[in-house]
């Protein structure tokens, strides 16, 4: 029986190495599917990556588009981390983590030309416009009124009443959306920070190569 066990031990070495390099993927995935879950809670529908003629003879992307009691809302993510000193008419943010720090564009000013796309397909339809910063980070000078953080996302949905007329400016606009392309308009999604790829397949590797050292083993001792 020892030497059983003992012929065991590189899959149960396998299936560590597997969990160790598998687990950062699955934390991401996890933590991924609960953000998404609290942005859809914020309206009673919602849209994912999809494209709206702009009304100049162009394609305007968004990110998040969400139908609320309160209007239609579309709504950007950033996934920065650290202290960010920011303002809504401040050309440039700062974030700082540590002692580093790193300038980015006011994100607010790409929610303008978006607004002016909805707004020439809805005219009449109360819009709303932010951007959410997902990621682990505080703003000590004050946060602009458009930016929201992770904590303020709901955790669950909560029944809506959704006047009718937003129910049919609603439907029009699912009507004239379409899915982004990943192949051809991919470049305009978000950068997410992930783990590398190679981490899925050598976990897949390692825990294909423990199950036949375990099915191996057992041929042995039967």
């Amino acid at each position: 029986m020892p030497e059983y066990f003992l012929g065991c031990l590189p899959v149960l070495i396998l299936l560590i190495l597997a969990a160790v390099l598998v687990w950062p993927v699955i934390r991401c995935a996890w933590q991924r599917y609960q953000l998404e879950r609290r942005i859809r809670a914020l309206g009673d529908q919602a849209m994912q990556h999809v494209m709206l003629d702009d009304g100049m003879g162009g394609q305007s992307y968004f990110e998040w588009l969400l139908l609320t009691g309160e209007g239609i809302c579309l709504l950007n993510t950033r996934q920065h981390q650290g202290n960010i000193f920011a303002a809504e008419r401040l050309e440039n943010w700062a974030q700082v983590i540590g002692s580093r720090s790193h300038h980015f564009r006011n994100p607010l000013y790409e929610l303008e030309p978006l607004t002016a796309t909805l707004r020439y397909h809805l005219p009449d339809v109360p819009l709303q416009a932010a951007v959410l910063f997902s990621g682990d980070c505080a703003f000590p000078k004050g946060r602009p009124p458009a930016v929201l953080t992770r904590a303020e996302l709901p955790q669950t949905a909560e029944p809506r009443n959704i006047p009718l007329a937003l129910q049919q400016a609603w439907s029009q606009l699912t009507k004239k959306t379409r899915a982004l392309d990943p192949h051809t308009e991919g470049h305009l999604q978000p950068h997410r920070e992930t783990p590398a790829a190679w981490r899925l397949w050598l976990s897949i590797a390692l825990g294909g190569l423990a199950s036949g050292w375990l099915a191996w083993c057992l041929w042995a001792w039967l």
